[in-house]
């Protein structure tokens, strides 16, 4: 495995396919794992990888099922609200922002800003049957306002933080972030984007 870590302003990234399209350099002809990176998550990797290798499609998007921001009411046409449940979990999936694509998801990807992942490319795959759904039943949080960097870090500090079980760090040793822990254990396998 070659991680590539790589800062946002190296790869000119805005909210498109572009900049994943131009990875492509990177990557050549190997599988590649890409995330949004404004999620965190006690996923196993090497579960979803065993997942993607055995369906052997091109594209697996790891999901979770979301937990609502409000509480939500039963209400009947009276008026008279017949239950409430405080942020429940809903039914159904969503993309948690972590992908396994083969090289042949780049073909996809247009390198201009316009092509946008989420539209032309996932719904392609989806619509010729190249896209799996991991399900992921474990933790995953998504930081895209002040609020949730708040509540994070305060998970974080509490000493509970699901992402950093010994669970997921126990092949790689501790350290604050998978990247940097790889470049303690097996530097040679860690490559800098030029």
């Amino acid at each position: 495995m070659r991680v590539h870590d790589m800062a946002p302003a190296t790869l000119g990234l805005r909210s498109s396919a572009a900049p994943k399209a131009r990875v492509r350099r990177h990557a050549g002809k190997e599988r590649v794992l890409v995330t949004y990176g404004d999620g965190l998550t006690d996923l196993d990797l090497d579960a979803a990888l065993r997942f993607h290798e055995a369906h052997g499609r091109l594209a697996t998007v790891t999901t979770v099922r979301p937990s609502s921001r409000y509480g939500v009411l039963d209400v009947n046409d009276s008026g008279t609200v017949e239950a409430f449940a405080e942020k429940p979990t809903l039914n159904g999936w969503v993309s948690a922002g972590y992908f396994i694509f083969e090289p042949e998801v780049f073909d996809l990807l247009d390198t201009a800003d316009s092509c946008i992942l989420e539209r032309e490319p996932l719904e392609r795959l989806a619509a010729e049957g190249e896209l799996m759904a991991y399900r992921h039943d474990g933790f995953f949080f998504a930081m895209d306002t002040f609020r949730e960097y708040q509540q994070l870090n305060e998970i974080w500090e509490s000493g509970t933080a699901p992402w950093a079980n010994p669970r997921n760090s126990r092949t790689l040793g501790t350290g604050h972030t998978p990247t940097q822990r790889l470049r303690r254990i097996a530097p040679s396998l860690v490559k800098a984007a030029s």
